[in-house]
């Protein structure tokens, strides 16, 4: 039978803020890559159906950066949810082992860590 091991909630909790700190640069990574490479396929389109105009340059450069600019910024609000719930969820975590700690029988003395809150 499994015990009760109040570590691996902590260790649960580490990760999660681990996780958080980072998913922030990788989802901002992944939607400006996305959307350059969506930036890049309409404004190929563009050029193939109606031709690159003679007063202006290539307009799939543009439409790249455009498409890089706006998934980045967009990747910061999603990335920032995303980090947001995942420290959420180690809070709640934490919380459930601080109450048990709290609620312990006086005359029990199980290895328990004490809850310190991560930075």
């Amino acid at each position: 039978m499994t015990e009760y091991d109040p570590k691996i909630i902590l260790q649960f909790a580490d990760r999660l803020y681990a996780s958080a700190a980072q998913i922030v640069a990788e989802t901002i990574a992944l939607y400006a890559v996305v959307a350059a490479i969506a930036g890049y396929i309409v404004g190929s389109l563009l050029v193939r159906f109606y031709g690159s105009p003679a007063f202006a340059a290539d307009p799939t450069t543009h439409l790249v950066l455009a498409g890089f600019a706006v998934g980045a910024v967009i990747g910061i609000f999603v990335g920032r949810e995303k980090a947001f719930r995942l420290k959420l969820q180690a809070q709640m975590a934490l919380v459930q082992l601080k109450i048990e700690e709290n609620t312990r029988p006086a005359g029990d003395v199980s290895e328990t860590p004490s809850v310190v809150r991560p930075q």
